[in-house]
């Protein structure tokens, strides 16, 4: 199921840097928000309409929504992705790059580059590095989106002149200053001062918001409030049957493109956690071989040729049972992309089956990340 969230004023999403108060001033934030903080609030909301925190507690709500120790398989996240109420929108792959020159910015595929020549040298895990022809200076979008249209092209394999949007022309950010009060006295502590970023959709319009997928047994009601991110800010959410997955008309394409060449990318639609830092955990070190386990099937032996991966990002979060913060992992970005070999061609449907549209993160998988999409390379 889906729900469309919309905020009712600013939001601020914490990224996973510690903000702990006398020691850091600035709490910094991300957009769009993890994952987790998303599923922690769709958790809240079921507890407020459906029980209460005693019942959540005693483990009474196991079947709707898990317990304080786990999900229990029973509420899922599949992703979160900012949305309008006509369309909604990815972070640009990490191997598309812009000219710095033009007038107005036009995308440049990277390219695969096999090191035949003598001149080539490098000290890198991956000996097939992503480059470009252009002679000019180039850039790249760590701050664009794609639209759903736009990134259904990109993994069809037409990566070229694709209209990408600068999330700056979509939100403001307006900075707040506070200070800590004593409990006792109400007057201003010392050392307590800080400062947060919140932001806001620029659209008057409050066409802007986040499209949740996720799976759970029962439904929340067809519209209603919940609180998410910092200072509890609320939301309006509404159930939607937007389509986030175009791509799922259009696979025999990419079918017929993996089977001619045994090469395909992933796109990481959000961000993911892997056991050995940018690799996962299924991948040899020192090969880049390895099989993804499949369950009730045999697993597919793949070989990473080569990626483009951006700057780790931190990721935490609040353990509920013990009361405390859970272990800080640094993530893959979202808009990262891998390219692999298939060494079977007879996989391929398992291979759509085993990866597109799944979360394939090596943790916290169920909770939204490692949201994978399967393209052409």
């Amino acid at each position: 199921m889906k729900l469309f969230l919309q905020p009712n004023d600013t939001f601020f999403f914490r990224d996973g840097k510690p903000f702990t108060k006398g020691d850091q001033s600035e709490g910094h934030s991300i957009f769009p928000p993890l994952p987790s903080t998303v599923l922690g609030a769709l958790r809240s909301a079921y507890i407020a309409e459906f029980g209460d925190l005693p019942l959540f507690y005693s483990g009474r709500m196991r079947d709707i929504i898990g317990t304080p120790e786990s999900l229990c398989d029973v509420i899922r996240l599949r992703g979160v992705f900012f949305a309008s109420n006509r369309d909604n929108f990815f972070p640009v792959p990490l191997d598309l790059i812009y000219k710095k020159s033009d007038e107005q910015d036009r995308n440049i595929p990277l390219h695969l580059l096999v090191p035949t020549s003598k001149n080539f040298a490098s000290n890198g895990a991956i000996n097939n590095p992503l480059t470009w022809s252009t002679p000019e200076s180039i850039d790249s979008y760590a701050e664009g989106l794609l639209c759903l249209g736009a990134i259904t092209r990109y993994l069809q394999g037409n990566d070229s002149n694709l209209l990408i949007t600068d999330r700056a022309t979509l939100i403001e950010q307006e900075s707040k200053t506070g200070i800590t009060r004593s409990a006792d006295t109400l007057s201003s502590e010392e050392h307590m001062l800080y400062r947060i970023d919140m932001s806001r959709f620029k659209n008057s319009d409050g066409n802007y918001g986040f499209i949740v997928d996720y799976e759970c047994p029962k439904n929340l009601p067809q519209k209603g409030l919940l609180k998410l991110g910092g200072e509890g800010k609320s939301f309006v959410y509404e159930h939607s049957d937007f389509d986030v997955d175009l791509l799922s008309r259009h696979l025999e394409s990419v079918k017929a493109a993996i089977r001619s060449t045994d090469i395909f990318k992933l796109y990481f639609a959000t961000p993911t956690i892997f056991q050995q830092g940018w690799l996962p955990s299924w991948l040899n070190s020192n090969t880049l071989e390895g099989e993804f386990p499949i369950q009730s099937m045999s697993p597919i032996l793949l070989k990473l040729i080569t990626a483009a991966v951006g700057k780790p990002i931190p990721v935490g979060g609040w353990n509920m049972a013990k009361g405390e913060a859970k272990p800080t992992h640094c993530a893959v970005p979202a808009g990262s992309v891998y390219y692999f070999e298939l060494s079977d061609k007879n996989r391929i449907d398992d291979l759509i089956t085993a990866f597109h549209y799944q979360n394939i993160s090596d943790e916290r998988a169920e909770e939204g990340f490692g949201l994978a999409l399967i393209g052409i390379a």
